[in-house]
């Protein structure tokens, strides 16, 4: 089963929203639509989002819905994907809904916070996740710690290039 982590899109910085309402910027809408074509172009086939409760997340998971026709029912907003949220715990209110392929939208330190559970708690890597990136794991390919296989990541740069060259 895959398993994609989403880093939301670029947020609005500072004015009168509060962090928890702080909306995408043109530029943040347009890489998740970018990120949803792209998604769709590789073949990305899931059930369900799941998002923190953070306005920029929720727009970003709303996005890539419509972008690969999701239908609305199928978002989860989970507190535990939230600003003060803790991976572990946002990690088992996924697990608790087995069976369906999974895109999480997330911000930091949880995005490091899943990754680190995910591959091994410290990684041994080190994995830059600007807004708008997006990695995939494989749940299924090890039977042993760590208990997924990163298969890729797609940065916002990236992405911006396969835009530019199509």
């Amino acid at each position: 089963m895959r398993f994609y982590l989403v880093r939301h899109g670029m947020p609005m910085r500072g004015g009168a929203y509060s962090d928890l309402d702080r909306p995408l910027t043109p530029a943040g809408e347009s890489q998740l639509e970018t990120l949803g074509h792209t998604l769709a172009w590789l073949g990305v086939g899931t059930a369900h989002i799941a998002t923190s409760p953070a306005e920029r997340c929720r727009s970003s998971a709303a996005i890539l819905a419509h972008e690969l026709q999701i239908p609305a029912s199928h978002l989860h907003t989970l507190p535990e994907l939230g600003i003060d949220g803790n991976p572990a715990r946002a990690l088992a209110a996924i697990g608790a809904r087995a069976g369906v392929g999974w895109i999480v939208v997330t911000h930091e330190p949880i995005v490091r916070g899943i990754c680190a559970a995910l591959l091994g708690d410290p990684p041994r890597v080190g994995l830059r996740f600007d807004c708008g990136a997006c990695a995939c794991f494989d749940l299924e390919a090890t039977t042993v710690k760590p208990p997924a296989l990163l298969e890729w990541l797609l940065s916002p740069e990236l992405l911006s290039k396969r835009v530019a060259a199509s």
